[in-house]
């Protein structure tokens, strides 16, 4: 239910520092530091457009340079209406160094705001194989095989994320998010019993997050059982609309449209008419049909 961005670009991408060993700068290396540094000092004051001016003149005096590229493919990164270009120029970082890991972190991501998921799947692959313990790289691929609808590797991928923490401790942050995502992914394949093992496991973690509430609400109804279902949504719904949960739903939709569902069943056609309209707001596109089985009646 959960479509997380990618929380490590910064650090990954970010290192504007010219790696020199003692021998001196030429006179062109120095100003490209020159040019570079200044890029970042002003990114990071969130003055994009002059970090990309000062970046182009660091890319004017050395055309080859990988990290270059992967440094303006990350301001442009930031620009919605830019990404086409950020994908150009990490790709471009990429063709002059395949082996720079952080720079197929950033056009995996690019790639999926792009929903071209199929070619995020191309570096996230290449990412775990490079580091298959590192529990990012796991996270990401496991929620890039769900927009696939790949659900049985997204689970592999899940599980191994659990059992790389059960060793070192290391996805702590992820952890609740790792337990929801795996139940609903057991959910789509019709294992209800472990999908309430995970969803419940994740309540347990952390019972302020609107979309395990509304997880739970779904694999009820899936069993049948509509009055559990419909206090588990109206709790996840009541958790939502507070604006005080512990994270963010990235699909809130979901939760409105299953109480209209269960509220169409139930015949009270006004409130299931605003479940779902207020579905169809937040993007769910068939909630529209919907509606007009009941906002009409």
């Amino acid at each position: 239910m959960s479509e997380i961005k990618y929380t490590i670009l910064l650090i990954m991408i970010l290192s504007f520092t010219v790696n020199s060993k003692a021998q001196k700068l030429t006179n062109k290396d120095s100003l490209i530091k020159v040019y570079s540094d200044r890029a970042g000092e002003y990114f990071t004051k969130d003055s994009i457009s002059q970090a990309i001016v000062y970046i182009n003149k660091a890319i004017e005096l050395d055309p080859n340079a990988a990290n270059l590229y992967g440094y303006r493919g990350l301001f442009y990164y930031f620009y919605p209406s830019h990404l086409d270009s950020a994908l150009i120029d990490i790709s471009h970082s990429i063709m002059l160094d395949s082996l720079v890991e952080k720079t197929h972190v950033l056009r995996a991501d690019i790639f999926t705001k792009m929903k071209r998921y199929s070619e995020a799947q191309q570096d996230l692959n290449f990412l775990v194989r490079r580091d298959s313990d590192n529990i990012d790289y796991r996270y990401y691929r496991a929620i890039n095989y769900t927009h696939l609808n790949q659900y049985e590797k997204t689970i592999q991928d899940y599980l191994k994320v659990i059992d790389l923490d059960r060793k070192n401790m290391t996805a702590s942050d992820k952890i609740v998010f790792v337990y929801n995502n795996l139940g609903y992914n057991y959910l789509q394949i019709e294992n209800y019993t472990k999908a309430k093992f995970y969803i419940d496991k994740a309540i347990l973690e952390k019972p302020n997050m609107s979309f395990i509430w509304g997880s739970r609400g779904i694999l009820n109804y899936k069993l049948g059982k509509i009055e559990k279902s419909l206090n588990d949504l109206n709790k996840a719904i009541t958790i939502y609309e507070s604006g005080k949960e512990d994270g963010v739903n990235f699909q809130p939709d979901l939760m409105y449209y299953y109480r209209g569902l269960i509220q169409m069943k139930q015949h009270q056609n006004i409130q299931s008419c605003q479940s779902f309209s207020k579905a169809l707001e937040l993007g769910n596109k068939d909630a529209k049909a919907k509606m007009s089985k009941v906002c009409n009646q």
